[in-house]
């Protein structure tokens, strides 16, 4: 059997045991695809957000300091990167207008610093999201259970009546 390296996990496994995507490449799953791709496409979103508040147009070249930043960030996850850049975007325009700066890497340096002092509040709260959902799902679950507790126990007192 032919073996190929998956390039979500690196792993060399048979290409028949792997999923092959539309490009091409094979991923261990059809979900690892999907996950990359949407990892991909929060990545380059938040590129075009820090291009339009640096106000380039399309073809300039993107500052090296903000890509590098982009890929310190990403432990936290692409799609908390682009929250936490649309949530202070008003704050770093009105504040990149009142300073002047004397080169663009200061620029996207002063940038990357407000993005950085906020991503951990924006990366907490989206936890707390996920582990509220979580609790509530769990809520959920019990009262379904116990909603179906009372009605087994309302049956019986119903059967019990029947044989007076």
């Amino acid at each position: 059997m032919r073996q190929v390296k998956c390039r979500d996990t690196g792993v060399f496994v048979s290409a028949s045991d792997a999923w092959k995507a539309p490009d091409g490449k094979y991923y261990s799953c059809r979900e690892a695809f999907e996950r990359l791709e949407s990892e991909k496409e929060s990545r380059k979103r938040c590129m075009e957000e820090l291009g339009n508040i640096l106000g380039y147009v399309k073809g300039q070249k993107f500052p090296s300091i903000a890509a590098k930043k982009l890929k310190e960030y990403e432990v936290y996850g692409y799609d908390v990167v682009l929250e936490t850049i649309l949530l202070k975007k008003q704050i770093i325009i009105n504040s990149i207008s009142n300073k002047d700066f004397t080169s663009e890497y200061n620029k996207t340096s002063y940038i990357m610093a407000i993005i950085t002092n906020s991503i951990n509040d924006v990366y907490k709260k989206k936890q707390r999201e996920k582990s509220l959902k979580h609790i509530s799902k769990s809520v959920a679950t019990a009262e379904e259970v116990e909603s179906v507790t009372q009605v087994t126990s309302n049956e019986n007192v119903h059967d019990i009546s029947r044989f007076l």
